[in-house]
């Protein structure tokens, strides 16, 4: 897989990956982390939170899914999808995170979720707005 990995790269210099797409703690291990790394990658991963990590990733976000258990309640960023039914995101914000963000809810209501959104993090200043730019200008 890692030289699955390594061989897709395109860019120059400053090697990244995000481990992403469905539930990446299902697979993920600290063997892999470490051989990707031993090939010059930054390790990222974005996860519901609900399993454990490896403990060598470079980078967490945790993006929490409604009815769960959080597992993982520390890490880079938590990036909550507002807004959601069951979630509330002052619940979150006693969480020991670096950064807090507050992502609209994509969908045919996207436009008055992104000012949802903005409401919120205006009366929250806890919170930063997300937004997937590649939604924005159509790239999917």
């Amino acid at each position: 897989m890692v030289n699955k990995i390594n061989s897709t790269w395109k860019g120059q210099g400053n090697k990244f990956v995000v481990f992403t797409g469905g539930e990446p703690a299902l697979q993920l291990d600290e063997a892999l982390v470490e051989e990707v790394k031993d090939h010059g990658f930054t390790t990222a991963v974005e996860t519901n939170g609900t399993r454990q990590l490896p403990d060598n990733l470079d980078w967490i976000t945790v993006s929490p899914k409604a009815y769960t258990q959080l597992v993982i309640t520390q890490g880079n960023e938590v990036k909550v999808v507002y807004p959601q039914i069951g979630i509330n995101p002052h619940d979150f914000q006693s969480l020991n995170f670096e950064h807090y963000y507050i992502q609209p809810m994509d969908g045919f209501m996207r436009l008055n979720n992104t000012n949802k959104a903005i409401e919120y993090c205006l009366g929250n200043t806890h919170w930063q707005l997300s937004t997937q730019v590649h939604k924005r200008v159509g790239i999917r």
